[in-house]
């Protein structure tokens, strides 16, 4: 499936602002389509525009920029709904994410993820002493969540999956954290046509599709 319509441009009601959209997206698609100029004598190396740079003040002044205010406004769902952060690594999401969390009031709630080895015939492995709960939660697996996934009340977060699609659930859906609890998530939706409506998020067992690992995560 491929999408051919840029929703947010066809229902923007102010034309300056839909024309810069509407320039960065197509920047976007150049880049994505290897149709923008390489930087003579390099590999893979552009210059972006500069107006889309920041020079300064690093992933703190990145924050600051697109979360003004987050203090005072993080509760607003008008106000988180238009923001994210996106980058292609894990590394820098967990950076950026905790980065932000630091900025909300209260204490942090940690989920492990996967931290033991499957003991069962299809996972066995002939040294499961081996792999402490500690080195299994320090695994960086593109398929699975952190070994450690920190939230917070009011804390904005992503679905990664088609959990539930009929009430909003699917994947790609933003989300508000309302409440932590040890096995669920009380969560609002913020995007798409269930917006408003309150729903649970689940902790869920999910394997790598190839994690190159001699072993089973659960």
């Amino acid at each position: 499936m491929k999408l051919t319509i840029n929703m947010r441009l066809s229902q923007a009601h102010n034309l300056r602002k839909t024309m810069k959209q509407k320039r960065f997206a197509e920047l976007l698609l150049d880049i994505g389509d290897s149709n923008y100029s390489i930087i003579p004598g390099t590999e893979d190396s552009i210059n972006l525009p500069s107006d889309l740079v920041m020079t300064k003040g690093g992933l703190p002044a990145l924050i600051n920029f697109v979360y003004p205010h987050l203090i005072e406004n993080y509760e607003n769902v008008d106000y988180m709904v238009g923001k994210a952060i996106l980058t292609p690594k894990n590394v820098d999401v967990e950076k950026i994410s905790e980065l932000v969390l630091d900025q909300l009031p209260g204490n942090f709630t940690i989920y492990p993820s996967a931290d033991s080895v499957d003991l069962s015939e299809e996972g066995n492995t002939s040294q499961p002493q081996v792999y402490s709960p500690e080195f299994l939660r320090s695994l960086k697996i593109p398929d699975l969540p952190p070994g450690e996934l920190k939230l917070k009340v009011g804390a904005p977060i992503i679905l990664l999956r088609n959990l539930a699609p009929s009430q909003g659930l699917c994947n790609g859906t933003r989300l508000i954290c309302r409440a932590l609890q040890n096995n669920v998530i009380e969560t609002e939706i913020i995007t798409g046509s269930h917006v408003g409506s309150r729903v649970f998020v689940p902790r869920l067992t999910l394997n790598p599709s190839d994690s190159n690992l001699p072993f089973i995560l659960k």
